[in-house]
């Protein structure tokens, strides 16, 4: 897994020396250490609220072993937003609820304003594009056949989300990159187009937001479980238990997902994550298992011929927004 660090400035260092002197003190009842811990953090998160902090030197939960405490994991970043499967540059991309949910980050858009992730996060989790070559025969279902042309305009609409949203995209299989995974994060001719609030990953990633582990992955792999008994594209929630249940997210070698020969496994699940993502499949599912919310937020393509052809329809056009602090989800609709 990789961990999008960020090197922490000096203000920073000497606020997190004070935490841990605050926390050792015994003579502090547990809700003054609470209460000083949360003023502490939001210091410094105003040192410079673009960067993505990662608190990973001490676990707030365990002071002094109480265990019952409600401790807030983020407290400036309250809502994480996601979306997966894009699909610019295909015939069936639905750009004008593209362009309606582009303009519901920017607070135009009168539905469910309280969501809107500012500041916050929002994540894509792969095939941001349609891509070329992906299928035989796809020249035919495009509308931009230029897959750098197909970047170029995704940038443009990017461009225009807050920057106090920092914005996560990962790629996948419809991508400008490797088949083989894991994926590497998108070519530097692609993200120089970009605003500097944009991190681009590797596919799968760990991402630590806000102190909420957030493993991502585009979910190539599902059509391998799909084959099993009791699976099936429109169950994305019953093959990602699978993977789960498994520790690993691709756990069939030598089907449908291409592996690349590396000496480390970056497949395993080496940490259970609090939330974990997938797309590709196009269809919605959110759900909890375990401890871990698990969320697939469909696609933004229409059905395609193939899909017809197969009986199988997308779920078009949502995002899932989670609170961190409470892990409520809302689900958000932009078929309107």
């Amino acid at each position: 897994m990789i961990y999008p660090w960020f090197k922490p400035d000096t203000a920073r260092n000497n606020e997190i020396i004070e935490i841990k002197k605050m926390i050792s003190q015994k003579n502090l009842t547990m809700g003054n250490k609470v209460n000083e811990l949360e003023k502490r953090l939001q210091k410094i998160l105003k040192i410079n609220p673009k960067k993505i902090y990662i608190f990973s030197d001490f676990n707030p939960t365990n002071i002094n072993n109480q265990k019952n405490i409600n401790f807030i994991k983020s407290l400036n970043y309250n809502i994480k937003t996601f979306i997966s499967d894009v699909h610019l540059g295909s015939g069936t991309f639905q750009e004008r609820e593209w362009d309606k949910f582009i303009s519901w980050l920017n607070g135009d858009v009168d539905y469910h304003k309280e969501w809107i992730p500012n500041p916050g996060y929002l994540v894509i989790a792969g095939d941001a594009v349609d891509g070329i070559d992906s299928y035989p025969g796809q020249e035919a279902d495009l509308s931009i056949t230029d897959v750098w042309e197909q970047y170029a305009e995704l940038s443009k609409s990017v461009n225009k989300i807050p920057h106090e949203i920092q914005t996560v995209i990962m790629p996948g299989n419809h991508d400008a990159v490797r088949l083989m995974e894991p994926q590497l994060p998108l070519p530097d001719k692609v993200i120089k187009n970009f605003g500097d609030n944009l991190t681009f990953t590797a596919n799968p990633v760990l991402l630590d937001l806000a102190g909420v582990k957030t493993m991502c992955y585009h979910g190539k792999s599902l059509d391998d479980l799909v084959s099993l008994r009791d699976l099936s594209y429109d169950n994305p929630m019953g093959m990602m238990k699978e993977l789960l249940k498994r520790r690993h997210l691709a756990p069939i070698y030598g089907a449908k997902t291409p592996l690349a020969p590396e000496k480390q496994d970056y497949l395993l699940i080496h940490d259970i994550p609090d939330i974990f993502v997938t797309g590709h499949v196009h269809s919605f599912g959110v759900e909890k298992y375990n401890g871990v919310l698990m969320i697939n937020p469909g696609t933004w393509q229409s059905q395609t011929d193939y899909q017809k052809m197969m009986g199988f329809q997308p779920d078009p056009c949502r995002a899932v927004a989670v609170n961190l602090q409470t892990f409520e989800t809302q689900v958000l609709d932009f078929n309107f």
